[in-house]
């Protein structure tokens, strides 16, 4: 093998090897824009941002604000209602609301809901979550959002309560 050969071989390992980094431990900074066109927006720094709680205001590009709400309290296997406030003339730029949610470090399967909107434009959805059996308590709801100027991701982290 000349060389030229052996450079570009170890070029490439290192690119893959850089790549395979990003992928595993770092894919927030691969996935600004996934294939489908969906734009990630990372969770607001605000620190009055308490989903759990008062709620997340959050931006969705070109359209206004909506307000993201959970209640304080979620036990496995009890509802709960995940809500979705939208300021005034905002709901009619908004096609679909979806929210996936994920435990952090366990699959617990597909959680994902289609929220439904009603005649004052608040998106709602009753949401039951399963039990995690090594009592993992760490959840991340993604909230993905269809709109006349884009379609968007937004992730919060939230806690769950232990069985009761």
């Amino acid at each position: 093998m000349d060389m030229k050969k052996a450079r570009l071989l170890i070029a490439s390992f290192l690119a893959l090897g850089v790549l395979t980094f990003l992928w595993r431990f770092a894919p927030d900074v691969l996935d600004q824009r996934s294939a489908d066109g969906v734009a990630y927006q990372p969770q607001p720094v605000d620190q009055t941002c308490h989903v759990q709680d008062q709620g997340c205001r959050i931006e969705l590009p070109g359209v206004g604000h909506v307000l993201v709400t959970m209640p304080k309290e979620i036990i496995p296997l009890e509802r709960f209602e995940f809500t979705v406030f939208a300021e005034p003339g905002v709901a009619q730029q908004v096609g679909e609301i979806v929210a996936d949610f994920d435990m952090i470090e366990m699959d617990m399967g597909v959680n994902r809901y289609t929220l439904t909107r009603d005649a004052s434009d608040v998106y709602s959805q009753t949401v039951v979550l399963p039990i995690c059996t090594a009592t993992v308590t760490d959840w991340i709801a993604s909230l993905f959002v269809t709109t006349t100027a884009g379609h968007y991701r937004y992730e919060f982290d939230f806690v769950m309560q232990p069985p009761r």
